[in-house]
């Protein structure tokens, strides 16, 4: 008789790092030393990270007044993705948003352009337009 994990219920209650994969020896020891599943997930394993980490919040929540990323809600992370330009969709889980934003807000802005060129087996293709 098989049986299906919930992995739902193991990521949210931090048994598992994310759906379908669990927690690496390093990562599950620094759950079990009492560090919080959502900062383990965006790489802190060590107390003196998580200190520093808190330390850096609380210094940017002095400066700037808003609430470090990590406190806030998905829904006002969802906004400010979006307001970045980070296309997520609600099913993301929260600390990918963090790091998702974190990334971009610390990423130098890039020109982007919109063009119909693809690379294919090491050969660029381009659209053909059709005459007519």
């Amino acid at each position: 008789m098989p049986t299906t994990l919930n992995w739902a219920k193991l990521v949210t209650t931090g048994q598992a790092k994310a759906f379908g994969l669990p927690w690496t020896h390093e990562e599950h020891a620094a759950v079990l030393a009492g560090i919080s599943p959502d900062y383990v997930r965006l790489g802190i394993f060590t107390k003196e990270a998580l200190e520093e980490r808190l330390a850096k919040e609380a210094d940017e929540q002095a400066k700037t007044g808003e609430v470090p990323l990590m406190k806030r809600n998905k829904e006002d992370l969802l906004f400010v993705a979006h307001q970045l330009g980070i296309p997520a969709l609600s099913v993301i889980g929260k600390e990918d948003l963090v790091r998702l934003i974190e990334e971009k807000q610390g990423a130098p802005k890039k020109k982007t352009e919109n063009t119909a060129t693809e690379v294919v087996a090491g050969k660029k293709r381009g659209r053909k337009k059709k005459n007519g």
